[in-house]
């Protein structure tokens, strides 16, 4: 089997193999993966199991599993030169779940990166001035690199194969709400929604076209959209042994305005009390180009009004 191509608009075909040559070891069995699970198990709940297997392979495996993660690091690998997970196998199958229901299981096979993720890392010793230093410089050329990639379209906003997008944020109910747009303006309608799928006051609605207002002041100058990997938090950055930080975590990847990589990556206000989160705000300042007017403007909105909606 040869290499797979990734392209704008159209979808990886399934089952995805990658060529047997590039294997470190012949890739384990559905069934052996299952059986994994008791010794193996780095997360799980009910939708979705992330399980470490041997020396070589991560695997996911689940219902909620988002096989875009996989296309994404497939279109990453061949587009730009930053380190991603090799990506070996991709595939559904049906089994068996708790209820003795047959279901379609999603599974990735991916790469397993040696090193602590950048929160182990904090955690444990932190950095020396230098090793911080070498961790910033390295990232901010990968986003640099990352947000090269251009979209298919000037004004695309929007999911590999023009699909919606994946945040999980987003109360959506209806995917056609989620994209993919061709303007910012109607990304915008996802950020601050006319109607709340939740029971929402007047003094509520009024507050959200308030943001939009100020948000669509402070963010016009920086609305082209540019690839975007859309889930960097200290978790999803592994310190590799050679001292080369990794992105992990690709299933939200897509087109974003520019402002979206560091909004979403910076700690929230209210979290800046420890030290490490300090320290992460730190390497996030370092990483990405900074846009701190309207990360302040959806700090306060996701802080105050969506608490009035959710509880109201």
């Amino acid at each position: 089997m040869g290499l797979t191509t990734i392209d704008f608009d159209t979808p990886v075909e399934l089952p995805y193999f990658a060529p047997a040559d590039q294997l470190p070891v012949p890739l384990p069995s559905f069934e052996e993966i299952k059986d994994s699970i008791k010794e193996m198990l780095v997360f799980g709940d009910n939708d979705r199991s992330i399980v470490r297997f041997g020396e070589h392979f991560v695997i996911k495996y689940g219902t909620g599993v988002k096989l875009i993660e996989g296309e994404n690091m497939l279109f990453v690998r061949q587009n730009c030169t930053i380190p991603v997970p090799k990506l070996y196998a991709m595939y559904q199958i049906e089994d068996q779940n708790d209820d003795e229901e047959i279901v379609k299981i999603n599974v990735i096979v991916t790469e397993y990166i040696h090193g602590k993720t950048i929160w182990d890392c904090l955690n444990q010793n932190g950095f020396t001035r230098g090793q911080e230093e070498s961790v910033i410089a390295q990232l901010k050329a990968q986003f640099n690199e990352l947000r090269s990639i251009s979209p298919p379209s000037p004004s695309f906003y929007g999911v590999l194969a023009r699909r919606p997008y994946e945040d999980p944020n987003w109360n959506i109910a209806d995917r056609t709400g989620r994209g993919p747009f061709e303007s910012a303006n109607k990304f915008l309608d996802i950020l601050f929604p006319k109607e709340h799928p939740t029971p929402c006051g007047r003094s509520s609605r009024i507050n959200i076209q308030s943001c939009r207002t100020e948000f669509h002041h402070v963010s016009r100058a920086h609305i082209n959209p540019v690839f975007t990997h859309a889930d960097f938090h200290a978790q999803n950055v592994i310190l590799r042994e050679d001292g080369v930080p990794c992105l992990i975590d690709w299933e939200r990847a897509a087109w974003y305005p520019a402002y979206w990589e560091y909004i979403t990556s910076a700690p929230e206000s209210s979290d800046l009390t420890t030290w490490h989160q300090r320290r992460w705000l730190t390497i996030v300042n370092g990483s990405l180009d900074k846009y701190e007017e309207e990360w302040a403007v959806l700090d306060k909105f996701w802080s105050d009004t969506v608490d009035q909606i959710v509880y109201s």
